[in-house]
């Protein structure tokens, strides 16, 4: 099952949700080594899954026994490969988007590094939101929210205001939708992903490979020793 979502929509709470709801595993998987697409550039600064997919990673993506939750781009090769492919997409408006983004600048509860990098020298909401359409950031959520909207393939739209608004309903929309069990007394999760997260689970990673390539060297050089 997947969820095609923008960024800032709530999603990682909804994909939490669903997990715990049906007991299955609900992962965001992230696939550094595809090609980021050039009309979401200026997205993939602070979204690790602006990329083209391959055949094989769809697969993986709608297995049926979990969830899967991306920032999957809506270029014409990613609608194809997934036009047939049952997926609730997560919309929200591109502005409010860029709002979230202040909000989570100003209250630093957000891997904010990189949003700061882009919104230096910016205050107000309207700084923001002309900075996000200078850097081109504002074009591609648009491009983003329209084209997933459009798409024609298999969908069921889910606005962020309405998950917000009536958990209970949307969820249940949702799960109908994917054939899954009427979850009774709905309540969102309360959970964020943030690239923070990804880069200190990539630098324990490096730690580990550099600690274990130093005593390969030290037993290697012991061997020669004797």
């Amino acid at each position: 099952m997947l969820i095609v979502a923008m960024p800032k929509s709530a999603s990682t709470a909804l994909l939490a949700t669903l997990g715990r709801l049906h007991g299955c595993y609900a992962v965001q998987t992230n696939f550094f080594e595809l090609p980021v697409h050039d009309d979401y550039a200026a997205l993939a600064r602070f979204h690790f899954d602006q990329h083209e997919l391959t055949r094989g990673i769809v697969d993986k993506l709608v297995e049926p026994d979990g969830i899967s939750k991306n920032h999957i781009v809506p270029t014409p090769h990613n609608q194809a490969l997934l036009a047939e492919h049952p997926k609730v997409i997560l919309l929200r408006e591109p502005t409010e988007v860029i709002k979230a983004y202040r909000r989570a600048v100003n209250a630093v509860d957000h891997d904010v590094e990189e949003l700061e990098r882009c919104f230096a020298g910016c205050d107000a909401e309207s700084e923001w939101l002309e900075r996000a359409a200078s850097t081109g950031l504002l074009q591609s959520l648009q491009k983003f929210y329209d084209g997933w909207q459009e798409h024609a393939g298999d969908k069921l739209i889910i606005r962020y205001d309405e998950l917000i608004a009536e958990p209970q309903e949307t969820v249940n929309r949702i799960e109908d939708y994917f054939g899954l069990h009427r979850s009774d007394e709905v309540k969102l999760v309360r959970a964020r992903y943030t690239r923070s997260r990804v880069k200190n689970t990539v630098k324990r990673l490096l730690k580990r490979a550099r600690l274990l390539e130093a005593a390969e060297q030290i037993y290697a050089r012991v061997r020669r020793r004797s």
